[in-house]
């Protein structure tokens, strides 16, 4: 998935580099950061991602109260 939003960028900066339309506008209206900063995210979060988008199960949690906590039951 990174390879593919890394690509997306390149495109857009590369368009933006030699005025082909309509990428070069998008590239500097904030499509190339948008696409760099998905890469890199992408690239950080990948593996979670991947395993997500399959439909398995994550071990690890997200920080905050416990899943099984309600607010029926909750402090």
């Amino acid at each position: 998935m990174a390879d593919r939003a890394g690509a997306m960028h390149e495109l857009l900066r590369s368009s933006h580099a030699t005025g082909v339309e309509p990428w070069a506008s998008m590239y500097a209206s904030g499509h190339g950061e948008h696409w760099a900063s998905a890469t890199r995210y992408v690239a950080w979060r990948g593996e979670t991602i991947a395993i997500a988008t399959r439909g398995g199960v994550l071990l690890a949690r997200p920080p905050g109260p416990s899943a099984s906590a309600s607010p029926a039951t909750a402090g």
